[in-house]
């Protein structure tokens, strides 16, 4: 997985958890539930006959919020919250990476200089073993 495609399902997660936390603001704020559940200056309607069980919770959005929806949206931030960990370590790394990388590079520089300048001061050359070229250190590199 690539760092954008994290990055596009970082970004999708967060609109998921913004249209679900948006639904349940505007669920508060229909008058309806405000007054079956007492807020916003309402008096709390208590219900009456078969749907006396109701009273507390008449429209039963507390239990089905607190048993299946908030351990769903708790599980999504913890996943989340792992998703960006796992990125800034792969950032980290790649930093690193590319610190050794210019590094290698430099090594080697170097050593061709090095090679080159052996060529001219060593008559025999059977025993020196050439660095690799630098088209052949890219496709190594780049593999």
């Amino acid at each position: 997985m690539t760092l954008e495609q994290t990055d596009q399902l970082l970004a999708d997660w967060r609109k998921k958890i913004d249209f679900v936390s948006q639904n349940l603001i505007d669920l508060t704020s229909f008058p309806t539930y405000q007054r079956l559940t007492g807020v916003s200056g309402f008096p709390k309607v208590k219900l009456k006959g078969i749907t006396e069980g109701l009273e507390s919770d008449p429209l039963g959005a507390s239990e089905d919020f607190n048993g299946e929806i908030q351990p769903l949206i708790e599980r999504v931030k913890a996943t989340l919250e792992q998703l960006v960990q796992q990125q800034a370590q792969i950032r980290d790394n790649f930093e690193i990476a590319h610190a050794q990388l210019k590094k290698l590079l430099e090594l080697h520089a170097t050593a061709e200089a090095a090679f080159a300048e052996s060529t001219e001061k060593v008559t025999d050359h059977s025993t020196l073993q050439t660095p690799l070229a630098s088209d052949q250190l890219k496709r190594v590199t780049l593999s």
